[in-house]
């Protein structure tokens, strides 16, 4: 008996199909990423917006989209990280702000209040609402979604709020001393083969300046001390398959500025296009992208 159920178990294990996740295959018009100049800022601040939208022969430079910034919070019984409001088509929650590739507009005054530490409007006749909690940096965001009509997608941009929970001296400190983010720099740390031969692999890598280092207040010993951000690099093309989607280098890798993928080039000769995504782990975005001929 002991033996039958074994093998029956290697036999079910055996006919469970192997899941290939493809996501880094660009088959249709998709937003790739949504990058915010500055990257992080104050409530009512000015900020500029660029989206990464591509389609199967590249880049998409007249890209048919809207913004538009969501001023609700989720319920906190709510799954997912945005109210679902906030991707829907049209909302009286939604105040667009631009159209087409890059648009500017102001942030919402009230962002700490609604996705910040700060304590949220009464509303009659419900119990207050507590404050959202940051991200594992200290970060909090307002969420702005981008697309066209029919399919939204959802962006972030890292606002400025304050330390309610810390001391007078330390709330004092982290004002001064706090460096808001940037978005980093990311270039190819070799250039990509102009050619290739079909099915070919090749190791494509990217590279980045000196990681920033930020103040932060540790919520468990109630101290401010210095932290140095992560990196993750997110890898798309138009055909052929990488080893993984991502790769990066940790907090702890932060002296480590370089991150590799290897690319399998597809059956089929044709171009290319490949995209390299790089995110700090404080929201700041940027990328870089090549062409290749597969021969």
């Amino acid at each position: 008996m002991v033996i039958r159920l074994v093998l029956l178990s290697v036999a079910l294990v055996a006919c469970v199909p192997e899941l290939v996740d493809d996501t880094s295959v660009v088959r249709e018009p998709r937003l790739l990423a949504a990058r915010s100049e500055p990257a992080e800022a104050r409530p009512g601040d000015a900020i500029t917006t660029t989206a990464l939208w591509v389609g199967p022969d590249g880049e998409i430079a007249d890209a048919p989209l809207a913004w538009a910034f969501c001023t609700t919070r989720k319920a906190f019984t709510e799954p997912g990280p945005v109210a679902p409001s906030c991707l829907a088509s049209a909302a009286p929650e939604l105040v667009a702000f631009g159209t087409g590739a890059t648009a500017t507009g102001a942030l919402p005054e009230h962002g700490c209040r609604l996705f910040g530490p700060d304590p949220p409007d009464p509303v009659p006749g419900e119990a207050a609402a507590r404050p959202a909690d940051p991200d594992g940096t200290g970060g909090y965001y307002q969420p702005v979604r981008v697309g066209t009509d029919a399919r939204g997608s959802l962006a972030q941009v890292r606002i400025r709020c304050g330390l309610p929970e810390a001391t007078p001296e330390q709330a004092l400190r982290y004002q001064l001393e706090y460096a808001a983010n940037t978005n980093p720099s990311v270039a190819w740390s070799a250039p990509p083969p102009a050619t290739l031969r079909a099915s070919e692999a090749v190791e494509l890598a990217v590279q980045w300046p000196a990681t920033e280092a930020y103040l932060w207040f540790d919520p468990v010993a109630r101290a401010l001390t210095e932290r140095r951000e992560a990196m993750r690099v997110a890898w798309f093309a138009t055909a052929g398959t990488f080893d993984t989607g991502h790769t990066g280098r940790s907090e702890a890798e932060a002296a480590l500025t370089k991150t590799a993928n290897r690319w399998t080039a597809p059956d089929a000769p044709g171009v290319v296009h490949v995209w390299a995504v790089l995110r700090d782990d404080r929201g700041g975005v940027s990328w870089i992208a090549a062409t290749l001929q597969v021969e």
